[in-house]
């Protein structure tokens, strides 16, 4: 997983097994993410303002959100 804040500030985080990742960075929103695995790469499109991410990515996606995140 890979985040890159407002000012430009990009942070790699491992995922676990349950797919939570987690970062004391102090980030500056909106942020935008990606997930990057095997050479592949899933970009959300649009900025984010909250890092609560299953707010969106419910089982079924909310928000225009695809539901869960899964491996590109």
């Amino acid at each position: 997983m890979q985040i890159t804040d407002a000012n430009g500030l990009v942070v790699s985080l491992a995922v676990n097994t349950a797919g939570n990742f987690y970062s004391s960075a102090l980030l500056k929103f909106p942020v935008t993410a990606k997930v990057i695995a095997n050479g592949m790469e899933r970009v959300m499109v649009a900025s984010q303002a909250s890092g609560d991410c299953n707010t969106c990515h419910t089982q079924t996606g909310t928000s225009m959100a695809p539901g869960r995140i899964v491996l590109p």
